[in-house]
């Protein structure tokens, strides 16, 4: 569980991430996580997500690539947060890499 300064730390991440993109003129409508990044603390990442897509592009609609689900190729995505009009959606991988 990710608490105090570490959670503000990970909300900063998330934010800083996307104004980067927003500054190259990129409009992330979602994340990519790296490999598993975030896995192990879903809820504080979900929450970093969702508070930094509304902070950076004023949207409350998004998504993010984390679960890696490769031994259900029917696997679909889902609604992980839900609260008001704010929702976030998880996309899982279910293929295996190539390399």
């Amino acid at each position: 569980m990710v608490t105090g300064a570490e959670s503000i730390q990970f909300n900063a991440l998330c934010q800083k991430s996307l104004e980067y993109l927003k500054s190259a003129g990129i409009e992330a409508t979602g994340v990519t996580s790296p490999w598993v990044f975030g896995i192990e603390v879903e809820p504080e990442y979900i929450h970093a997500i969702t508070t930094a897509q509304y902070e950076v592009y004023n949207t409350k609609s998004s998504w993010y690539f984390l679960h890696m689900l490769h031994q259900n190729s029917a696997a679909r995505p889902w609604v992980a947060y839900q609260q008001g009009d704010s929702n976030l959606v998880a996309i899982p991988s279910t293929v295996d890499d190539f390399w």
